[in-house]
């Protein structure tokens, strides 16, 4: 199902609890059209996401962080990135290829019940496209092994 067809109250997978989890949509924001980009990884799955997308990723052999897709095309200049991909019971990052550009398109995003504001999009890969999850992270800002990407 395309990201621009989910209605608030439609029950989705969480990509943590595995197939027997769910969770559901609280709230649907359609952005109108906006400059897209293909976000591809080594194994070819690919994800088309804006450039505020927020990600759950991993920068080499960093703890996970989430960062937006422009912060990690820089990054992908001294870093090796990973994405989380929904492997059934066990989460795998897989390293970013690329992040291409493409034609403007209409764009949507949606908030899930589920603790961790992730959902799974175009390939099995773990995301989210909400700014909920930055606020959770606000409880580790004064952890000293806590890495944010500004």
């Amino acid at each position: 199902m395309a990201i621009g067809d989910i209605e608030v109250g439609q029950e989705i997978i969480d990509p943590w609890v595995g197939k027997a989890g769910t969770q559901f949509v609280t709230a649907v924001y359609p952005q109108g059209v906006v400059d897209l980009y293909e976000v591809m990884l080594k194994d070819r799955r690919r994800v088309i996401a804006c450039k505020d997308h927020l990600w759950n990723v991993k920068l080499g052999d960093l703890p996970p962080m989430v960062t937006k897709t422009s912060e990690i095309a820089v990054a992908m200049d001294h870093y090796k990135v990973s994405l989380p991909v929904d492997m059934g019971d066990t989460r795998q990052y897989i390293e970013i290829d690329s992040i291409t550009p493409v034609e403007p398109d209409e764009a949507t995003c949606i908030t899930v019940d589920g603790p961790e504001s992730l959902y799974i999009t175009e390939d099995y890969i773990v995301t989210h496209n909400t700014w909920a999850i930055l606020a959770d992270n606000l409880k580790y800002i004064h952890d000293p092994n806590y890495l944010s990407v500004n």
